[in-house]
């Protein structure tokens, strides 16, 4: 899976967000999600595509035209959310309390999100969706439940190399929760270039500088969880700028752009690309190798717990 966090945060740019973090418009051209999408087309691929629907809150109806675009396209439009970007209106409209952080969210603030990012998605392409991924990987066993009772069954939200996780995890290929939901984990492999400890497979991480390593980091992906494991890389739809002074990102890294269609090409005759939907396609059909699964309701104790977070792993179903 290639998937694509589509947002426009306002700390990242100093003027014209949607379109120099999303369509990467500057004076010297463009490199933005319209060029990633012409890259997989080449190719042949689709694009696994997770708009911030939040972020409707800052721009409006020009957020949802990026949607629409993505799904005119046929890409996969699906699920992404930073809490933060609704508004307290939003919350306080519901009668609910406001809350920013996934981890945190309890089961009123789980079920009213996901009622606004469904209902936003609906109306931006007409289809339910079928995927989320958490701002800042971020969720808990209220997110995932909430996921369940509206049909939205694969989460990708974890990444065993980041801090923001609600509990660690091993890196893992793909596995069930007990509730229902598919994880399909963020890639994390351990001794990458003799990194020891879990590196995630982010486009824009200082590991992978060229197409060449990025295959490598495949290849020992697939050796440590089998040529069936499902292998997730994360991009940003201002992956292709460069960062200035760690705040603002501010011209377009023709270099990124070529080697993110160097490493399509070089991995063609090697690997199937699916999309979020391609997985779940396969997952009905009994089709996908899984890890063993994992206990949604101690997912659920273990969150609600104030003890320090101490083990490792979640205990896993027989």
């Amino acid at each position: 899976m290639i998937t694509i966090d589509v947002e426009a945060q306002p700390g990242r740019a100093d003027r014209d967000h949607v379109d120099r973090l999303i369509w990467g418009k500057y004076p010297e051209g463009r490199a933005g999600i319209g060029e990633m999408m012409d890259i997989a087309d080449k190719h042949g691929v689709k694009l696994t595509m997770f708009l911030d629907y939040c972020e409707e809150h800052l721009y409006g109806d020009t957020l949802l035209d990026v949607g629409r675009e993505i799904h005119r396209r046929g890409h996969d439009l699906q699920l992404h959310a930073h809490l933060d970007f609704l508004s307290s209106g939003f919350w306080a409209n519901r009668g609910i309390a406001r809350e920013v952080s996934l981890n945190k969210v309890d089961a009123a603030q789980a079920n009213t999100t996901f009622d606004f990012l469904c209902d936003r998605h609906c109306l931006t392409s007409g289809k339910r969706p079928v995927a989320f991924r958490g701002g800042g990987y971020r969720y808990n066993g209220a997110v995932l439940e909430a996921m369940a009772k509206r049909g939205v069954l694969l989460d990708t939200s974890v990444n065993s190399s980041r801090e923001t996780q609600p509990i660690p995890l091993p890196p893992s290929k793909q596995f069930p929760w007990s509730n229902g939901c598919l994880e399909v984990p963020i890639s994390c492999v351990v001794g990458y270039r003799n990194i020891n400890r879990p590196v995630d497979f982010n486009f824009n991480s200082g590991s992978f500088s060229s197409a060449h390593a990025m295959a490598e980091y495949l290849d020992l992906f697939y050796r440590r969880h089998g040529e069936d494991a499902i292998a997730v890389l994360t991009m940003h739809s201002w992956s292709f700028l460069k960062l200035t002074d760690k705040k603002y990102f501010t011209e377009i890294v023709p270099s990124q752009v070529e080697r993110f269609d160097n490493f399509l090409s070089g991995i063609a005759d090697e690997v199937t690309v699916l999309s979020s939907c391609d997985v779940m396609s396969l997952h009905v059909q009994g089709q996908l190798s899984l890890d063993p699964m994992r206990d949604f309701s101690q997912l659920q104790v273990r969150l609600l717990s104030e003890a320090p977070q101490t083990a490792s792993v979640i205990p896993t179903v027989a």
